[in-house]
């Protein structure tokens, strides 16, 4: 993950640092950490480059997606449209259906934007048939809706079920980070294992794996075609 994370924000140290944050993220979050991971790398992809807005943006997934039981496919969905709207720089039609589509409710978007921008909900809806609903208002926005699923976010996580998620989350997230050293020891073997295959001439062996049908079918050649003839023919021949 540290790697992969290296190569999108082009640091070793900033990809470290975003793992550390969405692994924490994860071990609070109703949400699997698989899930937040991939709704990050698609706000990535798409140019949300902004750390803090592309941290608190996963942070109203995680919120969203623990208050409502909202699959991770549908968070990762929300992403997707999200990152688009912030690579256009604009949103539009399809881009609101998409998030409507991946389960935010529409009317209480437009219901943020009015409050932040000090105009009507009619106007806020506005926006995006006029061509501007940018996604410098739309992104704090949905940001800011985050306020409101963060108290059933909270009782999800302390429900049976958000303690168990979390449990498993928790469990996976240690195990793979106390393997991480084991792994890192076996590379060097690992490496050699693989100079070996590609520098090692298997024709010997599938030569003499040749020879030794070729053996075979000779020593079988007087016997008769029908398998169950050849093989009880074989069977009494070593005395079975």
């Amino acid at each position: 993950l540290r790697i992969q994370y290296e190569g999108l924000l082009g640091s070793a140290a900033a990809g470290a640092a975003e793992v550390e944050y969405i692994l924490n993220l994860g071990k609070e979050s109703v949400v699997p950490t698989e899930g937040l991971l991939e709704a990050n790398r698609l706000l990535l992809a798409y140019g949300v480059s902004a750390t803090d807005t592309r941290r608190e943006l996963v942070k109203f997934f995680s919120d969203f997606g623990s208050a409502t039981g909202l699959s991770a496919a549908r968070l990762q969905d929300m992403a997707y449209a999200l990152g688009q709207v912030e690579a256009q720089g604009k949103a539009n039609q399809i881009d609101m259906r998409q998030l409507a589509n991946a389960g935010l409710n529409l009317a209480t978007v437009y219901e943020k934007i009015a409050e932040q921008q000090g105009i009507s909900a009619a106007a806020a809806k506005n926006l995006t048939s006029e061509g501007k609903l940018t996604a410098a208002i739309l992104t704090p926005a949905i940001i800011a809706l985050g306020d409101n699923y963060a108290e059933a976010a909270e009782k999800a996580r302390n429900s049976t079920r958000g303690i168990l998620a979390n449990l498993k989350d928790i469990t996976k997230i240690n195990a793979g980070i106390a393997f991480e050293s084991l792994l890192e020891s076996l590379k060097p073997a690992l490496r050699f294992a693989e100079e070996f295959a590609e520098a090692f001439d298997f024709t010997p062996i599938a030569k003499s794996f040749e020879n030794l049908v070729n053996t075979m079918r000779l020593s079988l050649g007087a016997l008769s075609a029908d398998a169950a003839s050849t093989a009880d023919t074989i069977t009494k021949s070593i005395g079975y």
